[in-house]
């Protein structure tokens, strides 16, 4: 009887270790894939630390903008995108209603295509070039040189780039969806009302 649960034991061992061995090669591949992954987003982190190493960030809160202290105070809520804390810079806008830097919001996709501030899922996001305009305007007529610096210094960065060529065609899409779904949704809103006013008048 002792020998007969020690040799299931046994077997029951060596079937764990086929399934193991089975399954491993597997894992391996996955935790290699998942490190690779991790190392190139890695990687982009550190261009970007080294994109930013010259830029000095300015805290907004030693900076007047305006004269008017409760209009500076009405502007840096309104325009601060919330992932750097600094002036939106090539501010792109959400469904959702919050706006953010077009780099800021590349690097934030790479992790999740949420709102970084709701967190509700983003398909789309469009350049909101009215706001930039406004605040290009008001920190090249401001009298902070350090701010002025560091604006023209983000206004050239590249690596997001890629989200205007990628949203562009996207957006056209989703547009061209919205349209569509708009209109039979009305058609059959129309085609409803008209079969009731019938119905009703019969």
């Amino acid at each position: 009887m002792m020998i007969d649960t020690s040799t299931n034991m046994k077997l029951s061992f060596i079937n764990r270790s086929t399934q193991v061995s089975e399954v491993l090669p597997t894992c391996l591949v996955d935790a290699q894939s998942y490190t690779r992954q991790i190392s190139e987003t890695f990687d982009d982190i550190l261009n970007q630390l080294e994109t930013y190493k010259n830029t000095s960030f300015i805290d907004l809160d030693d900076v007047q903008l305006t004269d008017n202290k409760s209009l500076d105070h009405l502007i840096k809520e309104s325009f601060t995108c919330s992932i750097c804390r600094g002036l939106l810079v090539r501010a792109r806008l959400l469904p959702c209603g919050h706006h953010f830097c077009r780099e800021c919001l590349y690097y934030w996709f790479k992790i999740r295509y949420t709102c970084p501030l709701c967190r509700t899922y983003i398909r789309t996001n469009v350049s909101a070039i009215h706001v930039d305009n406004f605040l290009d305007e008001l920190v090249d007529h401001g009298c902070n040189e350090e701010l002025k610096c560091q604006r023209k210094q983000r206004k050239v960065e590249q690596a997001s780039a890629i989200l205007d060529c990628k949203y562009e065609r996207s957006n056209s899409e989703n547009l061209l969806r919205t349209v569509v779904e708009s209109y039979v949704q009305t058609t059959a809103y129309v085609d409803s009302t008209q079969t009731n006013v019938r119905t009703n008048s019969s």
